[in-house]
């Protein structure tokens, strides 16, 4: 019989708090985060009462989800919110000025270089070693590996098809597919399977529905983002950090540095499975050039 004294060790951030307890929260919980992390730099200042407007839940469940969090009530929780905010999203701005300062030069390239200097600097601070290492055991235990992303971030779901494809992974591309071609692409798609998303700023249509498949069929999803939204239903993995000014220029070069560390770290982890798969197709290329 579980001890029912003991007690969770709350995690540092309120998005590690999320995914700690995730299997705790019900549709109204989910909402209310949904809300909360959707809007992150304005909801640090909104009050239970507007929460729950947005969420349409009642204000009572606010203060709910905050206990279930592990918050004391609401206001610890929207303390938290500000750290983020501050933290995340303004991207430690005060601290980077005097160096900016030295090396901007008025340029438009000397700019861009400079932002993403800046991004560059909070990836780690973003995303942890440990949560790159859980990215790579994700995608090689799975079965099938389906990948998604549209726009600005297809070329790297393009670069992963290809990427993956040589790890001897079953891959498909869901990118550029009409709606009929995504629900034919993932009609066999299983538990046993692993769901890609390279998506910024706001969810599309078509994802919403490949999220609501895969969580139906059990499926796991990892999300690489540039920001700390979060979709319904709540992937197992999300790798996010900024890309730059909302208002500015927003470089590729983040997630792409995030999508090739965790490409590598497959390599490191799973060395002795991914050389054995390309030597068999390195002699398979011998017998097909003979």
């Amino acid at each position: 019989m579980g001890n029912k004294n003991f007690i969770r060790l709350a995690p540092v951030s309120f998005q590690e708090r999320v995914e700690s307890h995730r299997a705790d929260l019900n549709k109204s919980d989910l909402a209310i985060v949904d809300v909360l992390l959707s809007n992150p730099a304005e909801a640090a200042l909104w009050r239970g009462e507007d929460v729950a407007a947005r969420a349409r839940v009642h204000p009572s469940a606010v203060t709910r989800t905050s206990k279930k969090l592990g918050y004391k009530g609401f206001l610890e929780l929207r303390a938290d919110l500000r750290d983020m905010h501050s933290d995340f999203l303004a991207g430690h701005v005060e601290t980077l000025k005097p160096r900016a300062a030295t090396m901007r030069d008025g340029s438009t390239l000397g700019n861009m270089v400079q932002s993403e200097i800046d991004n560059f600097i909070l990836i780690p601070k973003n995303v942890k070693q440990r949560d790159i290492d859980a990215a790579a055991d994700l995608i090689m235990e799975g079965e099938r590996i389906y990948i998604y992303g549209r726009s600005d971030s297809a070329l790297l779901s393009e670069m992963y098809y290809r990427r993956l494809g040589r790890f001897g992974l079953a891959v498909h591309d869901l990118t550029d597919l009409t709606a009929h071609e995504n629900a034919e692409a993932v009609l066999t798609m299983t538990g046993k399977d692993v769901l890609i998303v390279f998506e910024f700023r706001k969810a599309s249509r078509q994802l919403r529905h490949l999220l609501a498949h895969a969580e139906k069929v059990g499926a796991r999803i990892l999300l690489v983002t540039d920001n700390l939204q979060i979709l319904s239903p709540i992937p197992d993995i999300v790798l996010a950090s900024p890309r730059g000014a909302r208002d500015g220029w927003l470089s590729m070069s983040v997630p792409l540095m995030i999508a090739n560390s965790v490409i590598v770290t497959i390599g490191e982890r799973y060395a002795e499975r991914v050389k054995e798969y390309q030597d068999r197709l390195d002699r398979l290329k011998r017998v097909f050039e003979t």
